[in-house]
């Protein structure tokens, strides 16, 4: 206290000059209308500069909820939108129609929101982290969109983080259709630029153009039908040229990915843990026939199957899948008899798309069986002589003419490789022409 009182002394001048300045403002505004007027004026500017600051602050945190909001409905309209197209196609459209696909997204899926914490472009695999885990439901084997299109399928998941197989993987293959055709292939990306992949095993005879709209199949319990891919930009043949290889410029950025979705349909836990029990024995071996034998073919391959079908004293119905000119499904040949079948009919759809498959799992093995024929080299028929030691050899002489000029003893040198071998090499070359 005494300190308080020596310090008031010390300082009274100033005190005194504070109050006498404070009663001359208020004596000189409480009696002078300018004086008034251009203080409270001067108070309203900087107030009102406040509160706009203020309002601002406030506004952008209002529209980052607001453009979630936004998404969300974007990704539900989108839906709606593609199976609307799809039934105008099919000539169905009536109000009950409409009623039901717009419930479609609500009843069949559920979204949850995250937001991306980690991404990556230039890998050969490329993957993508979320903020949200398992605590908000997410589970592997989810699909994950954006307001533009695909992004992934949810790999991994912790409680609180989510590790996306990006498009941009090696290990993503996605099964897509050319909007306006039940013909699907599957998306691939070929590593390079982040806007491109390549829709691979399309049919010859699918039907399509430059700039057409590619999206999912809906073949899985992954996505839905109709969640935008992207476009048809360039056309080629396959490698092998069995079929078309398309590439599709992407709708997503990945670049700039963000906010996402993750698709959840009802029930596929259900189902995945179903499919994970140990089946009984005569239900997951060859114990067990099947119902009914589709061919890709006519009347002279179901002959033949059923010739064999009768020698090993088996009796199941077989379906030829016959193809018009155009190799395009036209009927089903069934006890000598060809069957006309509705081309607009869902029964017409599924023998399509079951004949397709077949049709790739044929391109598949061809695609293997010649990839291994050129793959082959003589040294593969050396004894001691395996990849290993192949690759030694060819990384160091470069080709079959500089190994045959080689000595025993310079081949003997290559990495892993022994005298023995050696000599069993240098014998196979100088017995006969490389």
């Amino acid at each position: 206290m005494r300190n308080l009182i020596n310090f008031l002394l010390k300082y009274n001048y100033w005190f005194l000059f504070i109050v006498l300045e404070v009663a001359s403002f208020v004596l000189l505004f409480r009696f002078n209308n300018y004086q008034q007027s251009t203080f409270f004026t001067s108070a309203n500017v900087v107030v009102g500069a406040v509160y706009e600051v203020s309002g601002g602050i406030s506004s952008y945190f209002h529209l980052k909820s607001v453009n979630a909001d936004l998404l969300d409905r974007n990704m539900v309209l989108e839906q709606q939108i593609t199976n609307l197209e799809k039934a105008l196609r099919e000539h169905q459209v009536d109000s009950a129609t409409v009623n039901s696909i717009r419930e479609i997204p609500l009843t069949d899926y559920r979204l949850f929101k995250a937001h991306v914490i980690k991404n990556s472009l230039n890998q050969a695999d490329n993957y993508i982290t979320l903020d949200q885990g398992s605590s908000s439901g997410i589970r592997p084997e989810m699909g994950v969109v954006d307001g533009n299109g695909i992004v992934g399928i949810v790999y991994e998941t912790s409680s609180s983080y989510s590790l996306v197989i990006s498009v941009l993987n090696s290990k993503s293959n996605i099964s897509c259709k050319i909007v306006g055709s039940d013909y699907f292939g599957y998306l691939k990306w070929e590593h390079g630029d982040s806007r491109y992949a390549y829709l691979k095993d399309l049919p010859r005879h699918a039907e399509f153009n430059l700039g057409d709209t590619v999206v999912t199949s809906g073949f899985s319990t992954v996505f839905p039908e109709g969640i935008m891919v992207g476009t048809v930009d360039d056309m080629s043949d396959s490698h092998d040229g069995l079929s078309y290889l398309l590439k599709i410029k992407l709708a997503t950025d990945f670049g700039k990915v963000s906010d996402v979705r993750v698709i959840a349909r009802n029930g596929q836990q259900e189902q995945k843990e179903l499919e994970e029990k140990n089946m009984p024995q005569e239900v997951g071996s060859f114990t067990r026939f099947p119902d009914i034998i589709m061919m890709d073919g006519g009347r002279g391959q179901v002959n033949i199957c059923l010739q064999v079908l009768e020698e090993l004293g088996l009796d199941i119905p077989v379906c030829g899948m016959v193809k018009d000119d155009n190799h395009r499904t036209r009927g089903l040949y069934f006890h000598n008899v060809e069957i006309p079948i509705d081309r607009h009919g869902e029964g017409f759809k599924l023998i399509t798309r079951i004949q397709d498959e077949a049709h790739r799992f044929a391109i598949e093995y061809h695609r293997s069986l010649r990839s291994k024929a050129q793959v082959h080299s003589i040294l593969d028929d050396i004894e001691g002589i395996g990849p290993a030691r192949r690759k030694a050899l060819m990384r160091r002489f470069q080709s079959m003419e500089n190994m045959k000029n080689a000595s025993v003893e310079e081949l003997a040198e290559t990495d892993s490789m022994n005298l023995a071998a050696a000599q069993n090499v240098y014998d196979t070359l100088h017995s006969g022409p490389a």
